[in-house]
């Protein structure tokens, strides 16, 4: 009996001892929340009514659940916690979404979630107002990480500008929070694994230096426009970007230009993800810039739309680019009426004068005016003389540029277009000088006088349309992109348009030039009989369809296969009458529909008459509880600003499946096996005891 009471208590000793290593857990930290919940948040029959309840109920950390629909009534800024709060709409194996018919969402008036700690959301609608104003739901994490997770959709959005769409700052917002007292050492970390968002990035609309780092992690979702460092005001420090999963459907950022700027280095790393509809990926970072993208099975399609890193990693090893700012020569023209402008122009690598070689005149917008020299290059409305540059083709470039704000290469209030450019005998003094420069060049380097082409964007587009119309056998093709917003006297001066190859874009919801102004040249064009006009019209596109034009299938070699056998320098006379002559096409035309249709990002800010205002992306100053959109200039009113060319698709992110949730990480299944092996062990030791007390018996 002694033996037996000595092993007994041994066992016991055992699993007493063994106990406190087995995992333990204590009920987990769970509220429940609904919009006109009552109740005490302990459960989906008796939830909150509001989010800043179930944030001060559930402490440092924990899950919120939102078990039916939530409306986000105004700015909301989480209270304050050290561990990770997750927000969702599935938990315990219970869908509350219905569908879609439960959401988190906003209604008449757009919202911001500013964050006080770290926090996830996973498995929730997100749900717009369509007929709203400010229709956005914008998350600034304050430099806490934010996660989205799994199934994050977002519907009644319509992604034309960040007004109007679901985005996400790592960093702060001017106007909210702590963003004029938050330290500017530290880092963002922003992930994404599904949802649909315009904007995700750093800081904005901050003046402030920042010199931490934003970390990004795109592992899914779908993506316009991301950008590493600050955008609209002040600079970012490092980026480190991967991206493994998602699509890119507009931009990437990482430049000390307009509209992003940062000061650092600069890492991009892309394993995986879609980006056959992406614009560009722009480094020019004033650190060292490198983008790897060895492990994509799509290498080429990436490769195909990167500029301005210091290094490109392929998998058949590093290589590197001159940045524009450093391939291109900078000079001062100063013409025989005494105008003077600042210009750059580049000359084919070995560049050899017994040769001829085609040349490309760059027209920029009103938002590179000044006398920098540089900012023409680097800006977005420059997008089509990049994808020339980096394209390979041997060519001369030049690109001039026009004085700040008053002046410009065309005057706003008489576009080619408008029945005003009819009662105009000359161009602009600007205009007139970059011409005289042109003319220097194409007699004193060796130029191929067939192969001459010009281009330009937004006020420069206005330029192009302008160029051709004065010197219809100068050029042999021409690309005005959103270049006129004027139609009144169309129809006159389409008849001396039918020269001139025209392949000319622009975007339906142009608010700075109206897309009735380009329309009515293409068709003056035809009316008149001329054939060679291909017009792209973007659906959705706002006045920056500078990316839209640049990454156009077949652009660049449909500029380069144009010939003008007739060339002459001669100036039009006006009041000639005009000649309708038809050169040759050597390639037939892209098709009139771009091949993707492009995101938008936000509205263009209109420049103020006496300074040269950057592209924005949204108002520098805003009130706390709205996201105003940029100030848009009228059609013939003020000039317009270039801005990224991000012209988000108006659909709807698809919904994204369900995962299988079910509530495994509870360990209250513990309980019922420590009893089970306590159970067996009693019976063990009652077996051993009985055999025991038998065999004492029979001894005695």
């Amino acid at each position: 009996m002694k033996r037996f009471i000595a092993m007994l208590v041994a066992a016991i000793t055992v699993i007493a001892c063994a106990c406190p290593v087995l995992p333990t857990q204590a009920a987990e930290n769970v509220v429940y929340v609904c919009e006109g919940g009552t109740g005490d948040g302990s459960s989906d029959t008796s939830p909150l009514g509001n989010l800043t309840d179930a944030y001060n109920k559930l402490g440092d950390g924990g899950t919120i659940v939102i078990c039916g629909s939530y409306e986000i009534k105004a700015t909301f800024t989480e209270p304050a916690h050290a561990n990770t709060v997750t927000v969702t709409q599935v938990y315990g194996g219970k869908d509350y979404r219905n569908g879609t018919a439960n959401s988190v969402y906003i209604k008449s008036q757009g919202r911001r979630y500013v964050l006080a700690g770290p926090t996830t959301f996973e498995n929730i609608n997100f749900k717009g107002d369509t007929s709203a104003k400010y229709n956005f739901i914008l998350f600034i994490a304050e430099f806490n990480p934010i996660i989205m997770g799994e199934g994050i959709t977002a519907t009644d959005f319509t992604y034309t500008e960040i007004a109007k769409s679901l985005a996400i700052l790592g960093g702060c917002q001017s106007g909210e929070g702590k963003a004029a007292t938050i330290s500017r050492d530290l880092d963002a970390k922003i992930t994404v694994k599904s949802g649909k968002f315009l904007v995700v990035g750093f800081s904005r609309q901050q003046n402030a230096s920042y010199t931490g780092c934003s970390h990004i992690n795109i592992e899914g979702g779908e993506i316009t426009t991301l950008y590493g460092g600050s955008v609209n005001n002040g600079s970012g420090g490092d980026t480190n970007i991967t991206i493994s999963g998602g699509k890119i459907t507009g931009s990437i950022y990482v430049s000390n230009s307009n509209p992003s700027f940062l000061k650092g280095d600069a890492k991009i790393t892309v394993t995986g993800g879609d980006f056959s509809s992406c614009k560009g990926i722009i480094g020019n970072v004033d650190g060292f810039s490198s983008i790897d993208i060895s492990k994509h099975p799509n290498a080429s399609t990436i490769r195909s739309v990167i500029s301005d890193f210091d290094e490109i990693i392929t998998e058949e090893g590093v290589s590197t680019q001159v940045p524009l700012t450093e391939a291109f020569k900078s000079g001062k023209f100063t013409d025989s009426h005494g105008t003077t402008i600042p210009y750059r122009y580049y000359l084919p690598e070995n560049y050899d004068p017994s040769k001829s070689y085609p040349m490309v005149l760059y027209m920029h917008g009103n938002g590179s005016r000044g006398s920098d020299n540089v900012i023409h290059l680097t800006t977005n409305g420059a997008a089509l003389n990049t994808k020339i540059y980096n394209s390979g083709i041997e060519c001369i470039m030049l690109a001039p540029q026009c004085p700040a704000s008053p002046y410009s290469w065309v005057d706003s209030t008489a576009y080619v277009g408008s029945a005003a450019f009819l009662t105009r005998d000359s161009m602009s003094k600007h205009l007139t000088a970059a011409k005289e420069l042109f003319d220097k060049f194409v007699a004193e380097y060796s130029v191929d006088t067939s192969r001459i082409y010009v281009t330009g964007s937004s006020n420069g587009g206005g330029a192009t349309w302008e160029l051709i119309f004065r010197f219809p056998n100068t050029f042999a093709a021409a690309v005005p992109l959103a270049g006129s917003g004027a139609f009144d006297g169309a129809a006159e001066v389409g008849k001396y348009l039918t020269t001139t190859p025209i392949y000319t874009f622009h975007g339906d919801a142009d608010a700075t030039l109206s897309v009735n102004g380009t329309r009515s040249l293409v068709k003056a064009i035809k009316d008149a009989g001329g054939t060679n006009v291909t017009y792209v019209e973007i659906p959705g596109g706002s006045h920056n369809i500078w990316s839209n034009a640049a990454n156009t299938e077949g652009i660049v070699d449909w500029i380069f296969s144009q010939v003008n056998e007739n060339y002459s320098p001669d100036e039009r006379k006006y009041g000639e009458e005009p000649v309708v002559t038809e050169p040759p096409v050597t390639e037939a035309p892209v098709t009139e529909a771009p091949v993707t249709e492009a995101p938008v990002t936000e509205a263009p800010v209109t420049e103020a008459p006496a300074t040269e205002a950057p592209a924005t992306e949204a108002p520098a100053t805003e009130a706390p509880a709205t996201e105003a959109p940029a100030t848009e200039a009228p059609a013939t009113g003020a000039p317009e600003t270039e801005a990224p060319a991000t012209e988000a698709p108006a659909t709807e992110a698809p919904t994204t499946g369900e995962p299988d949730i079910a509530d495994v990480e509870n360990p209250a299944y513990l309980v019922p096996v420590l009893a089970g092996v306590l159970v067996s062990i009693s019976s063990m030791f009652m077996v051993i005891y009985t055999r025991m007390r038998r065999k004492n018996e029979e001894n005695k």
